[in-house]
C-alpha cells in the first residue's frame, strides 16, 4: 500500500444498551441516574425546566442532557450519546 492509496472502512456493528433521558418527573430522572451509577443534577434557579436537567456520568463526569441517550459501551462504561448520533449510527433491535 502506498501513501496515496485510499482505503475504505466500515464501522463494525456493536450492540449497546441505552435508555433515553426524557423524564417527565424528577423521580424518573433519579431512577435513570441510579441505573447508570450517575448523579441527577439540575440548575437550582429553574428546577422545573427540563432543559436544565442532566445526569453526571461517572467515572468521566460527562453529562447526559435532556433528550440524550445514556448507553453502556462494550467495556461496561456509561456514556452520553446524542439523539442525532444514535439515529445516524445505530439501528434499533429487539432485545
Amino acid at each position: 500500500m502506498t501513501d496515496t492509496e485510499t482505503v475504505w472502512f466500515e464501522r463494525k456493528p456493536r450492540p449497546i444498551e441505552a435508555r433515553q433521558f426524557t423524564p417527565t418527573t424528577r423521580e424518573e430522572a433519579e431512577k435513570l441516574a441510579e441505573w447508570c451509577g450517575g448523579e441527577f443534577c439540575w440548575y437550582v434557579m429553574e428546577p422545573s425546566n427540563k432543559d436544565n436537567w442532566w445526569i453526571s456520568l461517572r467515572p468521566s463526569y460527562t453529562q447526559a442532557r435532556y433528550g440524550d441517550w445514556v448507553a453502556r459501551d462494550e467495556g461496561g462504561q456509561f456514556i452520553a450519546v446524542s439523539a442525532a448520533k444514535i439515529a445516524a449510527d445505530y439501528n434499533r433491535r429487539s432485545s
